[in-house]
């Protein structure tokens, strides 16, 4: 059984691949979490303007900002908030 203050945790998802999405969430709910799921930034802060996150995990590849440029606005607006930068990207030196 969830209680009352886990089943009020949440956690945002932003990232454009359907299928990362639903593996984060899955992942996320088996911890008691709350999950909601953005495919883009602009969702994302729709979102982000009516519930209250606790935590947000984002994509750094996403068409019209990037993950870097989307966690900057969010920390801006929700100093609070937990956020992660996800990137498949390798850097080669």
């Amino acid at each position: 059984m969830v209680s009352a203050t886990e089943s009020s945790r949440k956690v945002l998802i932003v990232d454009p691949d359907t299928s990362t999405r639903r593996e984060i969430r899955s992942a996320c709910a088996q911890d008691g979490y709350q999950v909601l799921l953005a495919p883009s930034a602009a969702e994302g802060f729709q979102l982000l303007a009516i519930h209250r996150v606790q935590v947000i995990v984002c994509d750094q590849g996403m068409s019209h900002m990037t993950g870097t440029e989307f966690l900057g606005r969010v920390k801006e607006l929700h100093p609070d908030t937990l956020c992660i930068l996800l990137t498949g990207s390798l850097l080669l030196a």
